[in-house]
C-alpha cells in the first residue's frame, strides 16, 4: 500500500530489510526485495550518482555503521537471507564497513563456512578486505582453516602475498601460528610470500617460525625456498639468531644435524652488533648442543664489544 516506507531509515540509519535480515525472516527480505524491485526505483539498481544522492535500490541501502542487510544476516548467521540477498544482486561488491569490515571477511573470521561459501561462489566481484589491512585469507589462516584457505586461493591467488599494516603477509600468521599445512597452501600459490619482511624489523615466514620454535613450519618454508635461509632482518639476524635469542633448542638442532643447512644459514654471520649466533647461545641452554666443539663454528670471531664466543658465554 505504501512503498515510499521502503526506504524509510530508523535512528540507526536502518531500512526494514535491516531488521529482516538480522532476525534471519527470509520470507520477509524476499517479500521487501519484490516490493522495492516493483516500484519506482527499479531503474535506479546500479547503485548511487556521482553526486550521492540519488537513491540506491534498497538491498544496497547501508545504515549508520556502513553495513547492508548482508552483513547483518551474516553476522546473526542467516544463511537463507544470506543466500536471497546475494542471488538478487550478484554484482554488488559490498564494501567494508567503519570496522573495515565485509561480509566475507566476517563470515572468515567467524568459521561460518556455509555462509563464506555462498558468499564467495555467488557473488560475482567478493571484496576480501578486513580490519587493519587483513583480508579474508588473513582471517582463514589465523584461524587455521585449511578449506577456507583453499577456496580462497583457488579464486584469488595474490591475496598470498597481501601485507596488513604491520606488513604480515598470510604466511606470516600462518609461521606464528605453526600452521604448517597452511604454509604448503600458501607457498604453492605463490612463493614471493616467503621473501617478504614485516614493517617492523623486515622479518621473514622463516625468522617468526624460528623465533617461536616450530621446526614442521620451517621444514616447510626450506623446503618450498631453500634460498631463504640466507635473508636476514633489517639488524642483519638470520633464523638462527632468533632461535637462539628466543631460547628455542629443537630449532637449533634442527640446524646443526644439517650439514647444509648449518653452512646456508651461517653460523659465523654477524648481525649489526658484531654478533655471531654463538654470542647469543646462553650456556647451558641444551646441555646436548655443545657451539664451542662445532668444528664449523669460529670461536674467537669478536663482536663490536671486542667480546668473542668463549667470552660471551
Amino acid at each position: 500500500m505504501c512503498p515510499a516506507l521502503l526506504p524509510q531509515k530508523n535512528e540507526s540509519g536502518e531500512t526494514a530489510l535491516h531488521i529482516a535480515a538480522r532476525h534471519g525472516r527470509a520470507d520477509i527480505v524476499e517479500h521487501l526485495i519484490k516490493t522495492a524491485k516493483a516500484g519506482p526505483r527499479e531503474d535506479l539498481e546500479n547503485g548511487p550518482s556521482s553526486s550521492g544522492k540519488a537513491r540506491q535500490m534498497l538491498i544496497r541501502e547501508i545504515n549508520k555503521e556502513k553495513d547492508t542487510a548482508l552483513r547483518e544476516a551474516v553476522r546473526f548467521k542467516h544463511l537463507g537471507v544470506v543466500a536471497t540477498l546475494i542471488r538478487k544482486d550478484p554484482d554488488f561488491s559490498y564494501p567494508p564497513n567503519v570496522a573495515g569490515e565485509t561480509p566475507l571477511y566476517l563470515a572468515a573470521e567467524r568459521r561460518y563456512k556455509a555462509l563464506f561459501s555462498e558468499i564467495l561462489r555467488t557473488c560475482k566481484h567478493p571484496t576480501y578486505q578486513g580490519p587493519s589491512g587483513r583480508t579474508t585469507l588473513h582471517a582463514a589462516v589465523i584461524y587455521g582453516d585449511e578449506e577456507m584457505t583453499t577456496e580462497i586461493l583457488n579464486k584469488d591467488k595474490d591475496l598470498a602475498i597481501v601485507a596488513d599494516e604491520k606488513g604480515w603477509t598470510p604466511l606470516h600468521y600462518a609461521a606464528f601460528y605453526g600452521r604448517a599445512s597452511i604454509v604448503t597452501q600458501l607457498l604453492e600459490a605463490d612463493k614471493c610470500s616467503a621473501y617478504m619482511g614485516d614493517e617492523a624489523d623486515k622479518k621473514i615466514a622463516l625468522h617468526i617460525a624460528a623465533s617461536k620454535g616450530h621446526v614442521n613450519v620451517m621444514e616447510q618454508l626450506i623446503s618450498h625456498c631453500p634460498d631463504c635461509c640466507e635473508v636476514v632482518d633489517q639488524r642483519r639476524r638470520n633464523a638462527l639468531h632468533y632461535a637462539l635469542e628466543k631460547h628455542k633448542p629443537r630449532i637449533i638442532e634442527f640446524v646443526l644435524k644439517d650439514t647444509w643447512l648449518s653452512n646456508v644459514v651461517l653460523l659465523n654471520a654477524k648481525d649489526v652488533d658484531g654478533n655471531t649466533p654463538l654470542h647469543l647461545l646462553n650456556a647451558p641452554l641444551n646441555p646436548r648442543i655443545t657451539f664451542i666443539d662445532y668444528a664449523r663454528v669460529d670461536k674467537m670471531t669478536f663482536n663490536k664489544e671486542n667480546l668473542n664466543a668463549l667470552d660471551v658465554n
